[in-house]
């Protein structure tokens, strides 16, 4: 792929620290149609051509594998949880990822992990097996082998963040390099405007749905927490059928995206002062998040 003079002049603006929203939404869509599914980049890119409605990329992935441990937490609450249970959410998180993701992390089949976690937890069966609990999962980690016991761990639990802006900002180094656009000792330049690139990721994913089959959407807000920016997620967890006292969702939020950029220096003050930020967003000129008017 050939880079043209505006790529090159738009990208020496988010080297200089005073790129607009206008310049990372042609960089990220410019090289989001070179990348691979499972690229943050794409992923990036993708949040900046169809940012309103998503229904597949990593951070739905990984937000639905949240929804899949949540669900596991009340299943146990309500003594409802069983290794059958486990196993169904396990494959459940499975399916989520590609072939070509699955192979890249365990050079295995879908097919073959599949098999694996059903001999895995039929081998545990007996006790129950609860991926919060230590002392049950040291008695499942004494019944299964290491490949096993790290297969259901995998897939059982869910990790903290989809990415953070230092795997972000590394991917985009590299995407970067790979397109003759910047050379390995320019990585610096950019790592230098990690906040700024963050900035306009959080803008790109605030006020987007995520589809889910049969439940009410996911859908991604920007907030300010201990003075950070992030992005939090948000959505229902509907009574259980078999507690008709339950008359209220639950409303689950958990952080999508963190970042280092001090909501006193990032955000306009109208965003500070709003206890839930709703309105629209943009990256102004002076590199400051701000409602569109």
């Amino acid at each position: 792929m050939e880079p043209d003079a505006e790529i090159a002049i738009r990208l020496q603006r988010v080297f200089d620290g005073r790129a607009t929203a206008h310049d990372f939404d042609r960089l990220m869509t410019w090289l989001r149609e070179h990348e691979g599914r499972g690229s943050r980049v794409k992923e990036l890119g993708d949040f900046a051509a169809h940012w309103a409605f998503r229904n597949q990329g990593i951070v739905w992935r990984h937000l639905n594998t949240y929804f899949n441990y949540i669900q596991l937490i009340i299943d146990d609450s309500y003594g409802r949880l069983t290794v059958d249970r486990v196993l169904s959410s396990a494959i459940a998180n499975l399916e989520l990822l590609t072939k070509q993701e699955v192979h890249q992390r365990h050079a295995m089949s879908k097919e073959r992990i599949k098999k694996l976690l059903r001999v895995a937890f039929s081998k545990i069966e007996s006790c129950h097996f609860d991926p919060q609990d230590d002392e049950i999962k040291l008695v499942a980690k004494s019944m299964v082998s290491s490949k096993e016991y790290n297969l259901i761990m995998t897939y059982s639990c869910h990790e903290r963040a989809a990415f953070s802006p230092a795997d972000l900002v590394a991917d985009l180094g590299t995407s970067l390099v790979d397109s003759g656009l910047i050379f390995e000792a320019d990585r610096a330049r950019l790592e230098k405007q990690t906040n700024l690139i963050a900035a306009y990721v959080m803008t790109r994913m605030h006020g987007t749905s995520l589809h889910r089959d049969g439940c009410d959407p996911i859908t991604l807000r920007l907030a300010h927490s201990n003075g950070r920016l992030v992005i939090y997620a948000e959505f229902r967890v509907w009574k259980p059928e078999w507690d008709p006292a339950v008359e209220d969702p639950i409303i689950i939020c958990v952080t999508a995206f963190e970042s280092h950029c001090a909501a006193a220096k990032w955000c306009a003050r109208d965003l500070l002062e709003m206890e839930m930020i709703i309105c629209p967003v943009e990256l102004g000129s002076n590199q400051t998040i701000a409602a569109l008017a």
